[in-house]
């Protein structure tokens, strides 16, 4: 192999490489080719490796200082965020209090009337069943009185079933706007740390 033959393929295997990095190795090679001199071409052709070989050391040098530079930039400086913090520390403390009060007050409301149906519900429930009972005990005593129990029962069993109905018709429209919501807030996350 001829020392153009080796620059050549050099060459064709730097590309993709940045002008200044392929102008650099080909430099570096042949400088090592000048001081090897003629006699020994062999031999420094040999130290080198092949062309691939060769460029491809380069571009794993490349690559892992295009590595580090990246993760220099992207370092934190995390002193001057800490000062930052303590200074502007008499804003963000009350307003993360705000924050935090007004999640937990949409929290509440958002959950208000899943509580508000689940207490009727209860609440129909055990008069229902309190009522029937009301009524088995009231049949010995008198007719009327256990008529009046077992349709208080009926009643408070249809409303049972109504807030129950309500219920599920919630969760039929809350369940599907929370995971639209919350698939929302998941992709804009994303977009927002794709852009970082």
């Amino acid at each position: 192999m001829t020392r153009q033959i080796y620059l050549h393929r050099l060459k064709e295997a730097l590309e993709g490489l940045p002008r200044e990095e392929q102008e650099s190795a080909m430099r570096y090679c042949e400088e090592y080719f000048d001081e090897a001199g003629e006699d020994q071409f062999e031999q420094a052709v040999h130290d080198l490796g092949s062309p691939e070989e060769f460029a491809k050391g380069i571009r794993s040098s490349y690559n892992s200082r295009m590595n580090a530079d990246q993760k220099e930039h992207k370092s934190w400086p995390w002193p001057l965020i800490l000062i930052l913090a303590l200074v502007a520390c008499p804003i963000w403390v009350p307003l993360a209090a705000v924050i935090v009060i007004l999640l937990i007050i949409f929290g509440f409301l958002l959950c208000l009337p899943f509580m508000l149906i689940l207490l009727l519900l209860f609440l129909f429930f055990g008069l229902a069943a309190s009522l029937l009972i009301t009524a088995v005990r009231m049949i010995f005593v008198s007719w009327a009185s256990a008529g009046l129990a077992l349709g208080g029962m009926l009643i408070c069993a249809a409303l049972f079933l109504v807030c129950l109905c309500g219920l599920i018709t919630l969760i039929k429209k809350v369940v599907p706007w929370a995971k639209v919501k919350a698939q929302e807030g998941y992709e804009w996350i994303q977009e927002r740390r794709s852009q970082a």
